[in-house]
């Protein structure tokens, strides 16, 4: 209980520290994917009451094998869950994953859909994101200086970031030439190119 009750106060006090540094005003337009460490949604309900909590899909996916729904079969009908846009669709999603194993029902209530499937979001924050994926590659990047104090931590991350961006930056340079769009973007603009090649034009209506 001890335990429980010192990471709610240090979950409380880190939340309350960014809530003042980005002067969030408004907790209903953000929200938070994490994977539930012990203490941090309760610290949300007092620092960002009314905050969207979300489950990283991953995490998920992760404790739904520990608890022994393994194979591809179960992989897919969690994510067909997970990706369900609609009530019914995501309804008939899970009765899909029923008819695998009846006892997965049984494991998903304690997991509120609002939490993990796009058919519970909230439509005011415009964010439809099942992953935190982008939290989870600069964690393993900077592994090398986590176990640093925090001051040397920060300068760690400053110099990685300065020669990270300078990196893509030249890369950039190369790739791109005399372009004025990105490798990535030019690539499906001329794969859309050569389809239009199959394109038959057809006038619909009179010019002014």
């Amino acid at each position: 209980m001890i335990v429980g009750e010192c990471m709610l106060e240090a979950w409380e006090w880190l939340l309350g520290l960014l809530k003042a540094d980005l002067g969030i005003e408004r907790p209903d337009a953000f929200t938070f994917v994490s994977d539930k460490q012990k203490g941090l949604i309760p610290a949300f309900e007092l620092v960002f009451p009314g905050v969207e909590n979300r489950f990283c899909e991953r995490h998920l996916h992760e404790n739904f094998k520990k608890a022994g729904f393994r194979g591809l079969a179960f992989t897919f009908a969690l994510w067909n869950a997970a990706k369900a846009t609609t009530l019914p669709e995501y309804e008939f999603r899970m009765k899909e994953m029923g008819l695998l194993d009846e006892s997965t029902v049984e494991w998903f209530n304690d997991k509120p859909p609002s939490q993990w499937s796009w058919s519970h979001f909230q439509t005011f924050p415009k964010r439809n994101m099942l992953l935190n994926n982008l939290c989870e590659s600069f964690n393993s990047s900077i592994l090398e200086a986590r176990e640093n104090p925090i001051l040397t931590v920060l300068e760690w991350i400053k110099e990685y970031l300065m020669t990270r961006l300078t990196e893509n930056r030249d890369k950039a340079k190369k790739k791109w030439c005399e372009k004025q769009i990105c490798l990535k973007i030019r690539k499906i603009i001329e794969k859309n190119m050569e389809k239009s090649a199959d394109c038959i034009p057809l006038k619909s209506y009179e010019e002014s």
